[in-house]
């Protein structure tokens, strides 16, 4: 039984960034590329307390992807820090980014870890988060409010 992904998929290219929202279902060609959805990476995937870690020691490139109002990608670079094993935290301005996740209720946290002593298989380690906002949580009454997001899956890099 296939299952379905609504996400915000983000390609990092030498060339620029493309982001989109798309619903997936498993293995099934993407509506954008007709690429496979199958993950390929599995092996170096960080997950459970490895990635907790490498998050709250900042060891790691960290890419927030939102989606614009007119469904153009936005990403930036920003340092999160784990709220729980469950939760992220963000302290974000009014930017743009945020003003994304307060309409959408979601985005997606791509970790990024390189490691050029390991062999060839095991340089690049890392993970996407599929985020929700938890508004109950999250502060409303700052000019820097500081912004938590539950996780509601965690998937290798690609």
């Amino acid at each position: 039984m296939n299952t379905l992904l609504n996400a915000t998929i983000c390609f990092i290219a030498t060339m620029g960034i493309f982001c989109a929202n798309a619903v997936f279902a498993d293995n099934a060609p993407d509506v954008f590329t007709g690429a496979s959805t199958k993950n390929h990476f599995t092996e170096n995937s960080l997950t459970g307390e490895a990635l907790k870690q490498v998050i709250n020691d900042h060891q790691a490139a960290f890419v927030l992807s939102t989606t614009n109002p007119d469904n153009s990608p936005n990403a930036a670079v920003f340092i999160p820090a784990m709220a729980s094993d469950s939760t992220i935290k963000f302290g974000l301005a009014k930017n743009q980014s945020r003003r994304n996740i307060e309409r959408t209720k979601q985005a997606v946290l791509t970790v990024y870890r390189y490691l050029p002593q390991e062999n060839r298989q095991n340089r690049h380690q890392g993970a996407r988060l599929i985020l929700e906002l938890d508004e109950q949580k999250s502060e409303t009454k700052k000019s820097h409010k500081m912004i938590i997001m539950k996780i509601k899956q965690v998937l290798p890099l690609g």
